[in-house]
């Protein structure tokens, strides 16, 4: 009696451990879920470097925009331009024009060099200069858009959660070696443009990993495709990608001077 006293036991604990296994398994999250579990695992980024491939279409071209990156962040709430001290190589292929570049930003300088041209600019806090500031080209038309913004935001994915906006789950994908929820997320322009986001996030870290948006009218159509690879979170040699680059004997180099960042 004794025997199948125990022997009960144990058969109940062990169906329970697997009920209990196979119903997490089975465990479908919400979208409100999902983005609510990567906000958070967003929020405890620290550091993050990754390659990427970026792919633009513009409504009043005919040829897609298309670099490929590697970039290194260090987040910095504090930080009221880019939200993160950054670091990015690139190489830009649009229509004919090749160019290979490097950017660096630190909240007190920014450095962008060409090195196809063989010229850098210089943005500094700092008396010397003249000018423009590229204050503002650093802050709109530096290929952060849409996903990279995600890991500097102080609230991730905010804009997602109004009424007005509709999110539907598709089926999961893999994107590069990252098997991906993969949410759509449909708004309403005040010009009446249908905007359409198409975010992939990782199923193991709720991190996202691409991210597509389309905007289209009668006439016109853009989109961007934001992909990244080799992810690395919290990794101390983050800190040693993120030093200041050498510009190289030669250069043509300008000095513009901001009042504070």
């Amino acid at each position: 009696m004794i025997f199948f006293k125990y022997k009960s036991l144990f058969l109940i604990t062990l169906i329970s451990f697997f009920t209990f296994g196979f119903s997490l398994k089975l465990r479908i999250f919400s979208c409100d879920d999902i983005l609510l579990r990567s906000r958070y695992a967003i929020l405890n980024v620290k550091n993050i470097n990754y390659d990427c491939n970026f792919l633009q279409k513009f409504a009043g071209g005919n040829d897609t925009l298309k670099t490929k990156a590697s970039i290194a962040m260090e987040i910095k709430n504090k930080d009221t331009l880019l939200g993160c001290d950054l670091k990015m190589s690139s190489q830009f292929l649009f229509y004919s024009i090749s160019l290979k570049t490097e950017l660096f930003y630190n909240g007190k300088k920014n450095i962008s060099i060409n090195h196809t041209k063989k010229k850098a600019t210089i943005d500094t806090t700092g008396i010397r200069g003249r000018g423009k500031p590229t204050l503002n080209s650093l802050s709109q038309n530096f290929p952060t858009a849409n996903l990279m913004n995600h890991y500097t935001e102080k609230l991730p994915y905010e804009p997602f959660f109004k009424s007005s906006t509709k999110i539907s789950m598709l089926e999961e994908e893999k994107v590069g070696i990252y098997t991906c929820y993969k949410l759509e997320i449909v708004s309403q322009d005040p010009d009446h443009k249908k905007r359409t986001t198409t975010l992939y996030i990782d199923k193991k870290s709720f991190l996202p990993v691409r991210r597509v948006d389309a905007v289209g009218t009668a006439n016109k159509f853009q989109y961007s495709d934001f992909v990244l690879s080799a992810v690395k979170i919290n990794d101390p040699q983050t800190m040693r990608l993120l030093k200041e680059p050498i510009i190289p004997k030669g250069y043509e180099i300008d000095y513009y001077r901001l009042d504070r960042y």
